[in-house]
């Protein structure tokens, strides 16, 4: 079994980054530019960071079962149900990273699709994180990253709530100009 670690793409990441830094230097002003690759790394990263390392089994041997979980903040609920109080920290984290990790996204979008029907892009891009695993434990017949309904709702949320922010942004500085 080849185990791909996160090695991989960043390596990808610095030809991808200069080829982009050059066109986006060469046809924006600094300020547009300077945001877009910024605003690139950080999508590469998140996605660096939600699908590697994923395992790709070459041996017919491997098991391989996909786990989808369907039932929103299920860990929780079950962390509640037993004494010990510290095993609520991991779910917790694990809820509040899904929740913070697309805020930039949503204010990312507002900012450069304001009139292009922003939530549905940022609806989109929370989405697209769970199928993308989904897919990849398909594909890569592994079951490193687990599917799970309460990131896909807390994904989505973070993103809506990043949308939000950048229009009260925007309409503060509208209100202060």
């Amino acid at each position: 079994m080849v185990i791909l670690t996160r090695i991989v793409p960043i390596a990808l990441l610095i030809p991808a980054l200069i080829f982009f830094s050059i066109f986006q230097f060469k046809r924006r002003n600094f300020k547009t530019a300077v945001t877009n690759v910024a605003f690139f790394c950080y999508v590469f990263l998140l996605y660096a960071f939600l699908l590697f390392p994923f395992q790709i089994a070459w041996s017919e041997e491997f098991q391989h079962e996909v786990t989808i979980n369907w039932i929103p903040f299920l860990e929780i609920i079950k962390l509640f149900q037993c004494e010990n109080v510290r095993y609520l920290i991991t779910p917790i984290k694990d809820c509040f990273i899904n929740f913070v990790m697309l805020m930039p996204v949503g204010a990312y979008v507002f900012y450069k699709l304001k009139r292009k029907n922003p939530i549905l892009i940022a609806v989109s891009f929370g989405i697209s994180c769970e199928l993308l695993q989904l897919l990849f434990n398909l594909i890569g017949h592994s079951n490193v990253r687990q599917v799970d309904i309460t990131d896909l709702i807390l994904n989505v949320a973070g993103a809506v709530l990043g949308l939000l922010i950048g229009r009260c942004i925007e309409n503060r500085s509208r209100n202060r100009a």
